[in-house]
């Protein structure tokens, strides 16, 4: 791309030679109107979608960058949108990787609670839950004890998920709340939560209407909310059976967007466990449920 100007001799088998970089003060205005239009070319390749939800996510900027010269933020232009149009072309969307961890927590409280952690405080719940990731192949990459409970960061088929286990507290009662999150496409939005009598309350006076599968099993468990592109590739059939075999034990939440998914649910069993991360795993490997690409 411009190899001539940026100092690349094609000829030569991409090798530097003694002419330079071309600089900014010596790009024409021709010159500049040329990149100006094959960079309005690209953006018009990419969708609506791919702009208001995905462009943050693969770093691709509204304009230029402002610490660049003219031609320098041109070029620079070029290879991030040439970038995100081979991504987008590819299919699958979603980060490989999580982001990095929290720093350790810190305070009187923190300390007491790593102390007590590590005198043996819940140890047969910590190993019961490592052991029943590891037991379907989960590779698990780091463990984490917080003030906040217990982690995993593993890979189940690929996919980098994170099971976090913290201790609620509801008046005098305390339970375990299971939470699990994977990267997923950055385009899809959707909700999940179960259904009760504030739903039927809502849609009998005109608010918050649902999305429905056609599903009898599914449709009257849980309210699907967001976009019905999102539902149709993201809830298959294998995927809503996980679902509901989890919302057998105990209330279930989902929420996907801005590039995460999440389950929430207070089960902490193995079964459960095992279809979180494999409903996970699916949806970390699935593409846009949205076009990125313009018509």
């Amino acid at each position: 791309m411009f190899e001539a100007e940026r100092g690349i001799n094609p000829a030569a088998g991409y090798g530097r030679v003694d002419m330079g970089y071309r600089g900014d003060g010596e790009a024409t205005p021709e010159r500049l109107a040329q990149l100006d239009a094959r960079i309005a070319r690209l953006e018009a390749r990419l969708s609506d979608a791919f702009w208001e939800r995905v462009a943050h996510h693969w770093g691709v900027a509204r304009r230029f960058d402002e610490r660049l010269g003219p031609l320098e933020a041109r070029h620079a232009r070029i290879g991030r949108l040439e970038e995100a149009v081979e991504r987008a072309e590819r299919g699958p969307a979603a980060d490989a990787d999580l982001p990095p961890e929290p720093g350790e927590p810190s305070g009187i409280a923190d300390a007491i609670h790593r102390v007590r952690t590590a005198l043996g405080y819940y140890p047969d719940l910590f190993a019961g839950v490592e052991s029943a990731a590891e037991s379907f192949g989960a590779e698990v990459d780091a463990r984490r004890r917080g003030s906040s409970g217990w982690g995993l960061r593993m890979r189940v088929d690929g996919a980098p998920i994170d099971l976090e286990l913290s201790l609620q507290r509801q008046g005098d009662s305390s339970y375990w709340l299971g939470r699990y999150s994977t990267t997923v496409a950055p385009a899809a939005r959707l909700k999940l939560t179960p259904e009760g009598i504030w739903q039927d309350l809502k849609e009998m006076f005109g608010f918050g209407a649902e999305i429905e599968l056609g599903d009898p099993k599914f449709d009257p468990v849980f309210v699907i909310e967001g976009e019905a592109s999102t539902a149709d590739v993201f809830l298959p059939t294998e995927v809503r059976g996980q679902l509901l075999a989890i919302g057998v034990e105990a209330t279930l939440h989902v929420e996907i967007a801005d590039g995460r998914a999440t389950i929430r649910t207070p089960t902490i069993s193995g079964r459960a466990i095992k279809r979180a991360c494999r409903a996970l795993a699916a949806w970390h490997a699935l593409p846009s449920p949205v076009a990125l690409l313009g018509a």
